[in-house]
């Protein structure tokens, strides 16, 4: 008899990471695969990326609806209540042998509060880790003591989690789920990023760098100053440097854009959701 192993996802970044340990459990011969999508996959202002979820061949198996269009305390508060409702229902209907979840989202907190009330073993991936200055911190460790099984990055992590009151027996360093990505994502030849880029009259015959954060919420002028002069200082090839600096909560002081020497023909936008190249129709210079 298969084992089931459900697997929960809010996020394209969390599923990124999360794609090849789906691959290797469905194609296992002893485990089923049960998948449950939740927080921005199904939100049309995150881009509905449940539907990559599907072009890459999975079934996805509950859809817990829990996000709120707002990001103030209330509103994510309420998310995690009605999300807590939504995994509660999904599980009691999925009843999985083990849920298995990553990271320190709040979506799935509230996924692994409820696993924890209906007794299901949760299986927690990149535990250990911490996020200064974020509540995500707390609700990583949080669900480390909910969870029954640790797969962790790095010894650094292996011994946080133990230093937490884990069991050193169910505590297993894996390394970081990237790398997966790393060696199984198949990469793009020179033409055919400088054609997906449309940068081909730009880039031919430089070399280039792609400087990208996640995170504007601790930027600051002397950190990204510091940033450019050393990149300036190391690469021949110019290096957009536009960068607008947007804080992800309202109840946050809006940060104004911040230009630093201004390549003249591109730009680098950020928004919440991605980081792209933005062609200007400056003329480059000559190389």
């Amino acid at each position: 008899m298969s084992r089931k192993i459900c697997v929960v996802t809010g996020s394209r970044a969390e599923y990124g990471l999360l794609r090849w340990v789906m691959e290797a459990i469905r194609a296992a011969p002893d485990l089923r695969l049960q998948l449950i999508v939740t927080g921005m996959h199904l939100s049309p202002e995150f881009g509905l990326t449940y539907r990559e979820i599907e072009r890459d061949g999975f079934h996805i198996d509950r859809q817990v609806e829990m996000l709120l269009s707002s990001d103030t305390a209330v509103g994510i508060a309420k998310s995690m209540g009605l999300g807590l409702i939504g995994f509660g229902e999904a599980l009691q209907q999925l009843q999985p042998d083990v849920l298995l979840v990553l990271g320190d989202r709040f979506e799935i907190f509230s996924a692994a509060a409820a696993a924890l009330v209906a007794k299901i073993p949760i299986a927690h991936l990149h535990g250990g880790e911490t996020t200064e200055g974020a509540f995500d911190e707390a609700l990583r460790h949080s669900i480390t003591k909910m969870a029954q099984l640790h797969f962790v990055a790095a010894e650094e992590y292996r011994r946080r989690v133990v230093q937490l009151g884990e069991n050193p027996e169910r505590v297993f360093l894996v390394g970081g789920l990237g790398i997966d990505s790393i060696k199984k994502l198949p990469l793009l030849d020179r033409a055919a990023l400088e054609t997906e880029l449309g940068w081909s009259r730009f880039i031919r015959r430089r070399s280039m760098m792609w400087l990208a954060s996640s995170s504007s919420r601790n930027c600051s002028r002397r950190w990204i100053n510091g940033r450019t002069r050393t990149l300036y200082s190391r690469c021949p090839t110019p290096i957009p440097t536009d960068v607008h600096c947007r804080p992800r909560s309202s109840s946050m002081p809006p940060l104004a854009p911040m230009p630093m020497r201004m390549c003249r023909w591109a730009r680098l936008a950020t928004c919440p959701v991605s980081a792209r190249w933005t062609p200007w129709s400056a003329t480059p210079r000559a190389a």
